[in-house]
């Protein structure tokens, strides 16, 4: 399976997650300060990768890029992601960070069949027609 379906399918099933727990604004900095991480220190990829590295390392080099206190959700996720051998999924915080945006100017004004990918849009409280 491709690379990028299985990240955006990790990404959705995250945002789901941080926002059924309330936690998505904590969840979205800390997918943003990973991206951050990856691209201030490329060699990040490499050892992530590295077969040779263990799991438990992996992890925690993950979460030290992922900030100071990482929520226990993002934890969670970056064990399932190491469980399932998935590391070169880890681009799934860039997909996260898309799907969790901000609403924009046209995301609004919303209609019945707006089928926005942003964060807000997804909110059925927010959300005029119930969340689609």
């Amino acid at each position: 399976m491709d690379i990028g379906v299985i990240s955006v399918r990790y990404a959705r099933a995250l945002l789901k997650s941080a926002t059924d727990a309330k936690i998505e604004d904590a969840v979205y900095t800390e997918m943003q300060q990973l991206a951050k991480s990856y691209v201030e220190v490329p060699q990040l990829r490499f050892t992530i990768d590295n077969p040779m590295l263990s799991k438990d390392k992996k992890e925690a080099l993950l979460l030290t890029a992922v900030g100071k206190k990482p929520s226990a959700l993002t934890k969670a996720f970056i064990q399932l992601v190491l469980k399932e051998d998935r590391e070169g999924v880890m681009p799934v915080h860039r997909q996260f960070v898309r799907h969790a945006l901000p609403p924009t100017e046209e995301c609004h004004p919303r209609t019945p069949h707006h089928r926005c990918r942003r964060l807000a849009c997804h909110r059925a409280e927010d959300a005029p027609d119930g969340g689609e």
